[in-house]
Order: C-alpha cells, then sequence, then structure tokens
C-alpha cells in the first residue's frame, strides 16, 4: 500500500524531515493549506529545493464550489517542470476533460470531491479512454464531499463513496487512495483504517501527520506477519476443515514451537478471509 503524504506549502521548513521518511509520495499542497495570499511566496520557495519537480502539487483549481475553474496555477507549475499534478474541487467529467486536454505528459491523482464527478466517473472513463493513461490514480476528497453533502463526517456516511470510487476505480484498472484521517492522536482508530483499506482493495492511502506514517507501517508489518502465520496454520489443514471449521474439532499441532489449537485456527482462517475480500 502506497503512502501519500500532505505538506502544507507554507510549511517547507519541514519538507527535509518529510523527505527523509522514505513517504512512497509527498504532496506540497497548495490549496486548503494555504490561504491565496501566501501561494505565490510558497511557490517560489518550492523551486530552491533541487528536487522540486519529483513531488507531487496539490494546485487550486477555485476556491470554493460556487467558484469558476481556474487553470493558472497548473499552467505554472507545467512551465517550471511539474509534471505531478493532484486535482481537487473538480465538479463534473466537463471539467476533468478540460484539464486534461491542456497537457498530455502529466501524470494526475484526481481527488473526487464533488457528488456529480462521482455519478460521472464512470461515463467518463467509457468514453475517455485515451486520458485515461493520464491519471496515475484516483482519490476520495472525503471531507470537501461531505461537506458539500451537508452530512455528518463519519463511517457510515463515508460507506457509500468509498465502495463506488473502488468499483469505479477497479472496473477501469486505476489505483484508488483512500481517505486523509484527521486522527493524530488515536492509534488504534487509525490502525483500523488502514485494515478498512486494505481489506476493501484500496492502493493507497492519504496521510497527513508523522505519526500516521509510523502507524501505517506498523500495521502493515503486522499484517504481513498475522499473513504468514495463518497460511502456515491452513497449510497444515485438511480442505475440508478450512471450509467448515466452526462445525468440525481438531487435536492440537504444534507449528514453530507454539501450540496451536481450535481458535487459533478459526483466527488464522478468518485472517486469510479477509485478505481476499
Amino acid at each position: 500500500m502506497e503512502s501519500f503524504f500532505f505538506v502544507p506549502a507554507n510549511r517547507l521548513d519541514k519538507l527535509d524531515y518529510i523527505n527523509d521518511l522514505n513517504l512512497d509520495n509527498i504532496i506540497i499542497d497548495f490549496e486548503d493549506s494555504v490561504v491565496p495570499e501566501q501561494r505565490k511566496k510558497s511557490f517560489t520557495s518550492l523551486l530552491r529545493f533541487n528536487n522540486y519537480n519529483l513531488f507531487w502539487l496539490r494546485i487550486p483549481l477555485r476556491e470554493d464550489f460556487e467558484s469558476d475553474l481556474q487553470t493558472e496555477f497548473l499552467i505554472k507549475a507545467h512551465r517550471v517542470g511539474i509534471r505531478k499534478i493532484v486535482l481537487p474541487k473538480i465538479i463534473d467529467s466537463r471539467e476533468l476533460v478540460k484539464i486534461l486536454e491542456l497537457f498530455e505528459d502529466v501524470t494526475y491523482l484526481i481527488l473526487v470531491e464533488h457528488p456529480k464527478l462521482l455519478i460521472e466517473l464512470t461515463n467518463f472513463l467509457v468514453q475517455n479512454e485515451n486520458y485515461k493513461r493520464q491519471i496515475y490514480a484516483v482519490g476520495l476528497g472525503s471531507h470537501d464531499l461531505l461537506a458539500f453533502m451537508n452530512v455528518k463526517h463519519d463511517l457510515p456516511q463515508l460507506e457509500y463513496p468509498r465502495k463506488k470510487l473502488q468499483y469505479i476505480a477497479k472496473a477501469y484498472d486505476l489505483k484508488t487512495v483512500d481517505i486523509a484521517s484527521m486522527n493524530i492522536v488515536d492509534k488504534e482508530a487509525f490502525q483500523n483504517e488502514i485494515s478498512y483499506a486494505i481489506n476493501n482493495g484500496f492502493d493507497g492511502k492519504f496521510l497527513i501527520h508523522p505519526r500516521q506514517w509510523e502507524w501505517m507501517k506498523s500495521t502493515l508489518v503486522k499484517r504481513n506477519e498475522d499473513l504468514t502465520w495463518a497460511k502456515k496454520i491452513v497449510s497444515h489443514l485438511p480442505k475440508e476443515y478450512v471450509e467448515n471449521s466452526k462445525n468440525m474439532d481438531i487435536n492440537p499441532f504444534v507449528i514453530d514451537g507454539e501450540v496451536i489449537e481450535k481458535p487459533h485456527v478459526l483466527r488464522a482462517i478468518k485472517i486469510l478471509k479477509n485478505r481476499v475480500k
């Protein structure tokens, strides 16, 4: 699972530290985390880094959904050699086509933050297959989406757009990035989010704090260890037991010095079933 870490464009003093964390992707955020008056200065500061064109940029396209689409920042970024762009606040497929037509050599991560774009995304991918090569991934901008819907940002409300976006993306062979969490204090809750993303087939996760990256890494390591453990146990079982484990008895056995009893077997089977969901 890839990490996509947001760095506010007005906090570039932290960029060297963030860069040393060995993240998969760093996104310099010129949109929500920076007021318009700071963007020009922050952009100049970014260009002082020798590797500035290796980062993703989340660019401002509009301040809110009531504003007109503006592409000036995208054009400016392209002019200095930036080719990885995160697109926020796109309303519909018409706007998406308008942006993708500007430059053929730019790779985009599309944030779905408006219900109209979520609904139109399938037809867009059917009718505009030639643009698909420009799209690296799609992600759900959950806070903007649910704010527009005027509903509470919680798990029940997120279930539908998360699953819909995932089905659309997988149908058309696109990567998906799961939502950004504002939780930077509750480790268990965040690790549950990582588990949700893995169990539902997401390819990446948006991050906003170094602590989340540490939690994500530890969760992935733990899940890999659990998966290896579960595979060892299930490999010692007859096929009919795996298929009907709850209704069958089994004698304890030993693997790598660990006594394995029925509760361990049930957990191992559950881990493997969750892995392939």
